[in-house]
């Protein structure tokens, strides 16, 4: 059984955030996201889906870095998820400062 759930790619990558601005930011991706027509979880962070796969920002209670996971149905759409979640992560630190 175990052999018949599907495996997709997958990655995580952890980013470095001031604590100061880091909740903030991951609430303004939530706006964001939601904005580009993604379906939202906001527990424990901001998990944003679509049809090909998902990313989850969430603020590190014990570190000053965001950690980002993504898995996307293919390689290219988990590319795709996770340098749009990079950029936008990027724009709001950026902003932030």
């Amino acid at each position: 059984m175990i052999y018949e759930i599907p495996k997709y790619p997958s990655t995580t990558l952890n980013v470095p955030c001031a604590d100061e601005i880091k909740f903030k930011i991951v609430d303004n991706l939530k706006a964001k996201f939601q904005a580009k027509g993604f379906q939202i979880l906001d527990i424990d962070g901001v998990k944003a889906q679509n049809n090909n796969g998902w990313v989850l920002l969430r603020p590190s209670n014990t570190e000053p870095l965001i950690r980002i996971f993504a898995e996307g149905k293919t390689q290219a759409s988990l590319t795709e998820l996770l340098d749009l979640a990079k950029k936008m992560l990027k724009e709001e630190v950026e902003r932030a400062r």
